[in-house]
């Protein structure tokens, strides 16, 4: 498991837990930030430790089944201290492969604010298990769901990435979101291989 807080000097006030994936692949049971022993900010004193995650071009390995691993795949904590992890996404990309297992990634993934207009690396689901994304994410290149099963559940939205694009036998899942269905934003475009599906 990587821990990024409790990795960060110690989990102390006003650390910072920062992985940058620029390459290469990171395998882990799960991503999360510090649940015991905590210290906390605001307000009994001092800055609370934070958490960054940088997708650039390396990829994310899921290497165990989510039943080992309690929580979601990739979370902060929410309960007090809240530490959630901020995940950007920059011109490289977010590549996440679930190794074939079920997992989640409950915080956002946002575009590179450094870019400004430029689009950023979007999001390319590897892997024949199923990724589910539950947040309100922000990044705006191509999503490509290589294999597997893509989900959105609860408020999970991609209306900023260019393009959707379903590959070979893969599938998007819609059915556990808030409404069950899946609108394309303005400007946004789809592309399915021959037998990818959209369910919901």
């Amino acid at each position: 498991n990587l821990d990024l807080s409790r990795n960060a000097q110690g989990n102390t006030r006003g650390s910072a837990g920062v992985v940058n994936l620029n390459g290469g692949t990171l395998s882990v049971g799960r991503v999360g930030t510090a649940t015991a022993n905590s210290q906390a900010g605001p307000p009994s004193g001092g800055v609370a430790p934070t958490a960054a995650f940088n997708f650039n071009g390396g990829t994310l390995l899921a290497n165990t089944a989510l039943t080992n691993n309690p929580g979601a795949f990739f979370q902060g904590n929410a309960a007090a201290p809240a530490i959630p992890i901020v995940a950007t996404v920059r011109a490289g990309g977010a590549l996440i492969d679930d190794g074939g297992f079920a997992i989640t990634i409950a915080e956002p993934l946002l575009h590179d604010a450094t870019l400004g207009g430029t689009a950023d690396g979007g999001l390319t689901k590897k892997g024949s298990g199923t990724n589910t994304l539950t947040a309100i994410s922000t990044y705006t290149g191509n999503t490509i769901v290589g294999a597997g099963t893509l989900a959105l559940s609860g408020s999970g939205s991609i209306n900023n990435s260019a393009t959707l694009i379903i590959s070979n036998t893969a599938i998007v899942d819609v059915t556990a979101r808030v409404n069950g269905t899946l609108v394309l934003a303005s400007g946004q475009t789809l592309q399915t291989a021959t037998s990818g599906a959209i369910t919901g």
